[in-house]
């Protein structure tokens, strides 16, 4: 049996489709749904889902996210990150962070769930950068 909720089961209501979606990504991820941070984040990332912005891999465990504002670079443009699971070396930014939610920290702390340099983490807007958190600390915090 797949955790993958497929889209034509709530072809009528797709708010219950992305809620259905974030919700089998947690149980895949063993994310307790009832919790507060969870339940932000679920409220966070709805639209990202409803819209096919925000994906999840079963295989790999990461998540995509489709930028809302690309990153430029000089020789590219960034359009979609993906958003892992920290080691536990890694993982010590994101308890710091939580702790004291210094922007330093928390550009730290996406860049390197993201796979970016601090320089591109820089460059995202505030409301990417709320959905990459909301991913973090619902799912991975």
């Amino acid at each position: 049996m797949s955790d993958e909720v497929r889209d034509d089961e709530f072809a009528e209501n797709p708010r219950d489709a992305a809620v259905a979606k974030l919700k089998s990504w947690a149980d895949h991820l063993e994310v307790d749904t009832e919790s507060e941070d969870f339940q932000a984040s679920m409220n966070a990332l709805v639209m990202p889902v409803m819209k096919g912005r925000l994906d999840f891999d079963f295989e790999d465990e990461r998540f995509r996210y489709q930028l809302l504002q690309p990153i430029a670079n000089q020789n590219s443009t960034k359009e979609i990150v993906e958003i892992r699971e920290l080691d536990y070396e890694k993982s010590k930014v994101l308890d710091r962070f939580k702790e004291n939610e210094s922007v330093a920290q928390a550009t730290a702390m996406i860049a390197r769930s993201c796979g970016l340099q601090i320089a591109e983490a820089e460059k995202l807007i505030n409301r990417d950068i709320r959905k990459i958190n909301a991913v973090i600390v619902g799912f991975f915090g």
